[in-house]
């Protein structure tokens, strides 16, 4: 069947040095309400028999309290809907992962970018392979699917670093891994140093 396309939130707070999500929307997030959600996704239910949704934003997750409500209300109205995001894996945590599966999440991407802890560090994306590893936990602990992304050529990646990548890649064991190429898009730091 038709799945439809959604942004329940625009812009990022984080500075990934390869992310272009900052160029285009800026790091102030502007957040759409739950029951402003809900009411396009009833529209889309109603009017044109649509169930399945794909939420483009950068980070679903980022808010705690919006998404338990986005969920609840999912319930209340009992949508019999299946969608998928993009989380941030440290958002991840027992009560959101439960939430999501219930509330018809049928499997959720999150980046891990590098298994390197100094290149984590370096990227500005604020996260630790401890974090990663325990939000990853919580995912498998509700039996929810997951898409896990892997960028290869990082500035600083050597073969060991990419090794350390391939390692922790196995070691999450996601449901499908992905691994891309690093690519300095224009209005990134990166892009400056590549440049450089």
């Amino acid at each position: 069947g038709a799945h439809l396309g959604l942004m329940s939130a625009r812009g990022c707070p984080f500075d990934c040095y390869f992310c272009a999500s900052k160029v285009v929307w800026g790091r102030r997030v502007r957040y759409r309400s739950p029951a402003n959600m809900i009411a396009e996704i009833e529209e889309a239910v109603n009017t044109f028999g649509i169930r399945e949704f794909m939420f483009y934003d950068d980070t679903f997750s980022l808010n705690k309290k919006r998404i338990l409500e986005f969920c609840s209300l999912v319930g209340e109205r009992k949508l019999d809907i299946r969608y998928y995001a993009q989380v941030r894996v440290d958002s991840m945590d027992d009560e959101i992962a439960v939430n999501l599966k219930r509330s018809g999440c049928f499997a959720v991407a999150i980046g891990v970018e590098t298994g390197n802890e100094a290149i984590l560090q370096t990227m500005g994306k604020s996260l630790t392979k401890d974090q990663i590893r325990n939000g990853c936990r919580s995912l498998k602990k509700a039996k929810m699917p997951f898409l896990a992304s892997y960028i290869i050529g990082h500035p600083g990646d050597t073969h060991e670093t990419i090794r350390e990548t391939l390692d922790f890649a196995n070691e999450l064991d996601a449901d499908q891994s992905k691994f891309m190429i690093a690519t300095p898009y224009p209005g990134t730091s990166f892009f400056d140093i590549a440049v450089e």
